[in-house]
């Protein structure tokens, strides 16, 4: 048959300063678009849609995105551009389709008959005749968009012409096909246009054409016999935009372990009108100043995340924001929020089909630029497992603003508060929900109390499909209040927690806390039966909040909250003194104080950090708390001290450290003892620290499990293209956005898992093994700190992965124990089986040979044999083999019966050695003597060198070193081994002999010569002073007169060496004689005051005291010409003495 020749388009988009986010899916249009739409996918600059007539790609201007800055101000109006690219016939479904994973929900408006479930969705789709004898293919590759026309034999490849209907210019600059658009220029590269040819890719010439508007392409002579690939690549290279933007809100889990995450999307991401300027497809952006309207989506994770196993859509004409989700007996989801739209979708036996409306609400309290146009409802919506229908629907609310928290009343707040209230379901599925409500006329049912106050908490209690209100009453009293938390026990008892500024708040006479402290007060309360059975104020004397609530297996009441005041804290727990965060645990009757306590950073009273996203207490007493802070709320009008930096966290955290903008989860343990657990979480910040955005959460509640499990949601913003947030198991792995993405986590803080596999080699869990065999032990245990491993009841080690040689036959249970001090389990433990069977046989043991020697190997005891490396052996079936070897190797003989096959490792070490061969050992010898060196050995000769070898080749030479070296000895064996030993002669220089001598000097005494010896290494010594005897000990030598002599000092080193050293001394005699008597009459005799000691000072002194003489280097020369009488001399010796007295002078 003739060869197709292939036209192929490369597109690739490309977003300024990142690079390409995601691959591409086309959904199918099943009725949920205008009729001529075939296909719809998501590219980075807006949507591209397949339509019946081509292609039309609409782009929207990333700028206009919510949260587009840090301080969520300053949004721009919304504009769009479409830029269509025709076919000449009309285009049709193809079965050539290939199918994503992936499937779509779509509920747009109350009209359940519209809605559609289940859509696909294609990786590829292909559209046949788009001219005359030629298909379109487009698909996703490597990240990048592709399409190519496909040219049949017979076919005419110049029909291939197309425009771009809506560019503001279309030119040819170098080649490159340029669009200008209202957002930047659009390239496509010169078209690389070839052939496969003999498995090779000739290239052939080609370029673009313009002619009259019209592209089309310019190609070269080409075989037409041959398929033909024309591959432009499209790059948007100056164009900034982006997905949808979409924030994110709450998460919740199932009982498989899937994680939920809900969030508000923006602009293009939902289905949308396709000739529409502005998208107005249910409810998303507006492209007025006045605000913007969002729609919910929901995703469903499935366990480790991998894997979408639903998305959908939920919305009207008008907003929706998600404040609360829960999964109920059924793994059915139960959404709670609040809607504008009179269109939102209702079930049709749902409790209210009407959207009750309210009043026009943008801005404060809203803390972004999600407008309310009609007002606000409650909504309550039930899913079902696949998310593929609605179960139940219903609007709950009044004429007024319902679902809103307006925490501009409140003296602690935080972005996103205003979606704050909670949903809940009981052991029937019956559903809970608390929150606020302005209306008069709010729906109430057996009612507690009347409204009070402008603003009033609202407890309200559905059955399960949202068919019928079962509970509904107003809690308040004559100001603001609101609910936060609620829970139900298993009696069905409610318990709710919130904020009040009512003073005359309904508070039972037996509460904690009769009375309010404050301005701002938290409240918890229990309602039994449709009454109001105890409630109590909860804070200090400043302002407080209560934000999440929780039970343990007593029915104690635990609750979350905030302060600005100084919390009381219990005796014995834990605390971070002077923190904003606290825990008050109370008994169920509200009435009494189990214990409270405060966390936080401590940087004073008044100091709040976190805005709490999720909490619980697991079965062991443990205390769970979650939330977040940072820029978002400090920089943006709110809580301006919020933080993580300073937060406490242990030494095994996740990540422990923190930019001040993240997540933070900490465990506590019962009791509130001791912080088990603490950590951060989240993204990392760019270089530039002032452009970090700050993780966060857009309002709403997120949980843990009771096995200590987080299941969040985040909202994750880049900072002028760059995000670090931590992914694992990512079913998507990019930011698609140029803004804002809902990200959601699955974080387990403190599961204990025993698990372990059995490894033989490249077997995973073998039940049955030969002896001997070594198995490895691979610890995957989640969630353990130490470890024990037992074989058959007898603990073989406490290492985390160990190995383990089976070597007798018989019947093992292989047992790990895990252990985590955290986790309310504690303990965990699993085992496996094994049978081992004997396995008789022999090999050669481990040997060392010289290099080139020949190895004989044996095996025996099997029916075969295989020895590996083969390329060693001639026959490597056989039981006994010979090689040679040049170098270490490790052979292996794999050894096979009826049963059993085991391996054995035979190592043949090869070194240049024989044990037979010997040599002197290391030695030293004092410097002259004669020293024999000798080998032995069966080798044939042997060859020495060496400083003053000179008869080399006997078994025993002689030497006698001057110096320390080393000698060689090499062996020649008739097996070719030539080992070689060297010996190190040592020449004994460690003795260093050193000496000196001075005078020592006293007052009228004679002079004595001390000498010092300053000699090294010697273990003893000699002296010997001229011809006297010798001596160990000359320390203090006497003379009486002037000497010439000769002084010898002999050392012994620890080898036995003798060292000498020999001086000439000229030592002098002092007699050390002071007169006290001087004649100075010119008889030349006695005539001065002379002292018998070397220069010295003196200083003379008459009868008066008064000093009449001082020399500092008296040379005798003091007396004459002085007068009779009596003197008295101070005279200081060289070695310092004063000798003193009286001199008597007579003429």
């Amino acid at each position: 048959m003739a060869l197709e020749r292939r036209f192929l388009l490369f597109f690739v988009f490309w977003l300024a300063g990142q690079s390409p986010a995601f691959s591409y899916i086309f959904i199918k249009n099943q009725g949920q678009w205008p009729s001529e739409v075939l296909y719809r996918t998501s590219i980075p600059s807006g949507q591209l849609w397949v339509t019946q007539k081509g292609l039309v790609y609409q782009l929207y201007q990333e700028e206009n995105s919510p949260h587009y800055s840090s301080s969520r101000q300053g949004r721009k109006s919304f504009s769009s551009q479409n830029i269509s690219l025709d076919f000449k016939n009309n285009c049709r479904f193809s079965k050539k389709e290939v199918n994503a994973k992936q499937t779509f929900n779509f509920f747009i408006g109350q009209n359940q008959t519209a809605w559609k479930t289940n859509v696909p969705a294609f990786e590829e789709i292909y559209l046949e005749n788009v001219f005359d004898g030629i298909d379109f293919r487009m698909y996703s590759t490597d990240q990048s968009l592709k399409y190519e026309y496909i040219v049949k034999p017979g076919a005419d490849a110049s029909q291939i012409k197309f425009k771009y209907d809506g560019a503001n210019e279309t030119f040819l600059k170098k080649n490159e096909l340029v669009l200008k658009t209202n957002f930047g220029l659009i390239k496509e590269f010169q078209p690389f246009t070839y052939q496969n040819l003999d498995q090779q890719k000739k290239p052939i010439k080609s370029a673009f054409k313009i002619s009259d508007d019209y592209i089309s392409f310019q190609i070269a002579e080409y075989n037409h016999n041959q398929e033909l690939i024309i591959d432009p690549e499209l790059v948007f290279s100056t164009y900034s935009g982006s997905l949808s933007d979409n924030w994110s809100h709450t998460a919740t889990f199932d009982s498989k372990g899937n994680t939920y995450a809900a969030g508000t999307v923006f602009g293009v991401n939902f289905p949308v009108s396709i000739n529409a300027y502005q998208p107005k497809s249910g409810g998303t952006t507006t492209q007025n100043d006045v605000g913007y309207r969002t729609d919910v989506v929901i995703v469903k994770y499935s366990e480790d995340g991998s894997k979408i196993l639903y998305s959908t859509f939920l919305g009207g004409n008008e907003s929706e924001v998600p404040h609360s989700l829960i999964v109920n007996s059924k793994d059915e989801l139960v959404i709670f929020g609040t809607t504008s739209s009179e269109t939102f979708p209702t079930t049709n036996n749902s409790f209210d089909h009407t959207f009750n409306g309210g009043t026009f609400l943008n801005g404060p309290p809203v803390t972004s630029n999600i407008a309310f146009f009609s007002g606000t409802d409650i909504f309550v919506t039930v899913l079902s497992e696949n998310g593929d229908r609605l179960l139940g629907s219903t609007f709950v609310g009044g004429s007024e603003n319902d679902g809103i928290h307006d925490f501009r009343a409140l003296e602690i707040q935080n972005y996103g508060d205003e979606f704050r209230g909670e949903v809940y379901v009981d052991a029937l599925d019956n559903i809970y929900v608390a929150s606020v409500s302005t209306s008069a006329n709010f729906p109430v049912q057996a009612a507690i109390q009347t409204k009070k106050s402008a603003y009033d908490a609202v407890v309200f209690k559905l059955n399960k499909y949202c068919n019928q209100l079962l509970f509904s009453t107003f809690i308040g009293g004559n100001n603001y209040d609101a609910a936060y938390g609620i829970r139900v026990d298993k009696s069905n008892a409610i318990y709710v927690c919130g904020v009040t500024l009512s003073k005359d708040f309904p508070i039972s006479n037996q509460a904690f806390r009769k009375t309010m402290g404050g301005d701002t007060e938290g409240f918890i309360l229990k309602i039994e039966n449709q009454k109001l059975i105890s409630s109590t104020y909860i804070g200090t004397s400043k302002g407080d909040l209560t934000h999440l609530i929780d039970l343990d297996l007593e029915g104690n009441v635990y609750a979350l909250g905030s302060t600005l005041g100084e919390y009381s804290v219990s005796n014995g727990v834990y605390q971070n003194a002077k923190s904003g965060q606290f825990v008050q645990v109370l008994s169920n009757n509200l009435s009494s104080s189990k214990f409270s306590s405060i966390f936080g950073t401590g940087r004073g009273f008044g100091t709040v950090d976190l805005v709490p996203t999720a909490f619980m207490v697991n079965d062991c007493g443990n205390i769970y708390v979650a939330g977040w802070g940072g820029r978002v709320n400090s920089e943006n009008g709110y809580n301006k001290n919020s933080t993580t930096k300073g937060l406490p966290i242990t030494e095994n955290a996740f990540k422990k450290t923190t930019s001040g903008s993240n997540y933070y989860f900490a465990i506590f343990e019962k009791g509130f003892k001791s912080l088990l657990y603490g950590t951060f979480f989240g993204s990392n910040p760019p270089a530039n620290a002032d452009e970090e955005r700050g993780d966060h959460l857009d309002g709403g509640t997120c949980r843990f499990d009771k096995n200590g499990t987080i299941y969040h949601s985040a909202c994750v913003c880049k900072a002028f293209g760059f995000v670090e947030f931590p992914l694992k198991n990512a079913v998507e792995t990019n930011h698609r956005n140029g803004n804002c993405n809902m990200a959601a986590f699955k974080f387990n803080l403190d599961a204990l898992s025993a698990k372990f596999d059995l490894k033989d080699g490249a077997k995973i869990n073998p039940t049955e093994i030969c002896a001997p065999t070594k198995i490895d032990f691979d610890n995957n245990t989640i969630g353990g700190e130490t470890f024990e491993w037992y074989v058959n009841n007898a603990k073989v080690s406490t290492g985390e992965n160990i190995n383990y040689t089976f070597t007798n036959a018989g019947q093992y249970k292989i047992k790990l124990v895990a252990y985590n001090k955290v986790t309310c389990k504690a303990v965990d433990s699993t085992f496996r089986t094994l049978n081992v069977k004997a396995f008789q046989y022999k090999t050669s043991n481990d040997t060392t040979v010289c290099p080139g020697a020949s190895v004989l190997m044996k095996a025996s005891g099997g029916k075969s044999y295989k020895w590996s490396p083969s390329l060693y052996f001639e026959n490597s079936a056989s039981p006994e083999v010979t090689t040679k070897v040049q170098n270490s190797q490790v052979f292996t003989v794999e050894i096979s019966n009826e049963e059993c096959t085991i391996k054995k490792d035979i190592k043949v070490n090869v070194e240049n050695n024989k044990t037979d061969f010997g040599a002197t050992s290391n030695t030293t010898i004092c410097k002259g003597n004669s020293l024999s060196l000798n080998a032995s050995g069966l080798a044939d000769k042997f060859v020495w060198s060496g400083d003053g070898i000179s008869d080399s080749t006997k078994a025993s030479v002689n030497i006698i070193p001057n110096k320390t070296g080393n000698y060689t000895v090499k062996a020649f064996y008739s097996d070719g081994c030539t080992p070689i030993k060297t010996i190190k002669v040592t020449v004994d220089e460690s003795v260093k002999l050193a000496f000196d001598f001075e005078y020592k000097f006293a007052c009228h005494k004679p002079s004595e010569v001390v000498f010092n010896n300053k000699s090294t290494g010697a273990q003893s010594y000699v002296w010997r002073i001229g011809e006297n005897p010798e001596t160990n000990d000359i320390s203090t030598f006497g003379i009486r007169s002037n000497s010439n002599t000769q002084l010898t000092l002999k050392g012994l080193s620890a080898a036995g060496c003798a060292f000498e050293t020999s001086k000439n001394l000229d030592l002098k005699f002092y007699d050390g004689i002071i007169p006290n008597v001087i004649t100075p009459n010119n008889d030349k005799k006695n005539d001065t005051f002379v002292v018998g000691y070397p220069s010295s000072a003196l200083q003379i002194f008459n009868a008066w005291g008064k000093k009449i003489f001082e020399d500092f280097n008296y040379q005798n020369d003091w007396g004459n010409k002085i007068n009779s009488g009596t003197y008295y001399y101070l005279l200081t010796i060289p070695d310092g003495q004063v000798c003193k007295g009286w001199l008597e002078v007579l003429n």
